[in-house]
């Protein structure tokens, strides 16, 4: 019943994701580190 479209989708979504919090972590971590 599952589209094999969505699969792909479901995956750059995920890839898009994890990127962003990767970035955001990193970010925070050196602008805490620089801040400090």
């Amino acid at each position: 019943m599952t589209p094999p479209a969505a699969i792909p989708t479901l995956s750059e979504w995920d890839m898009i994701l994890l990127t962003m919090l990767l970035g955001l972590a990193l970010g925070r971590r050196k602008v805490s580190g620089q801040g400090e």
